[in-house]
């Protein structure tokens, strides 16, 4: 058995960072995102069942490439004029959260439709209906559609907490 021949560029690396670790419903957050070289970013929330929510692109800021080197902050100055905002959010029934955002970054533009979570995997008809339909919006799935896409890809990500105020 040979290991896999690796093809990733390991000068390539993504990072993304929050205003804050804690937060208190209604709160809002801010996120930092760099990479080491020019990449398409998508946004991820991802919950504490698992269940990706794709933040950006969206429809409002589409444009995903950012620069090596520079700092992206979602949701920018601008959208955040144009209301915009992430505020933390409880789900229903509960007084606190564990959650997670998570950052996949690519070098080349990637069809939106393999990196939605929520969108079922139609290239690979050999995984099985059931589990895809099981598993799909959740980060797992979308990791899963990654993989067999044969996309080179980084990530990175932050963990957070929501409390009640």
């Amino acid at each position: 058995i040979l290991p896999p021949t690796d093809r990733g560029d390991r000068d390539f690396r993504v990072s993304v960072a929050m205003n804050r670790s804690t937060f208190r419903e209604g709160d809002e957050g801010m996120l930092y995102v760099s990479a080491t070289k020019d990449a398409y970013v998508h946004i991820y929330s991802i919950d504490v069942d698992q269940n990706a929510i794709l933040l950006f692109p969206n429809q409002y800021a589409k444009d995903n490439l950012i620069r090596a080197e520079r700092q992206f902050i979602f949701p920018s100055e601008d959208l955040r004029q144009r209301g915009m905002k992430l505020k933390a959010q409880l789900p229903a029934g509960t007084s606190s959260s564990a959650e997670m955002i998570r950052v996949i970054a690519t070098k080349t533009p990637v069809p939106l439709a393999l990196l939605d979570p929520n969108q079922e995997d139609r290239s690979h008809p050999e995984s099985s209906a059931v589990n895809e339909a099981q598993a799909r919006g959740t980060y797992i799935h979308l990791v899963a559609k990654l993989h067999r896409a044969n996309v080179s890809w980084v990530e990175d990500g932050q963990a957070f907490t929501i409390h009640e105020n």
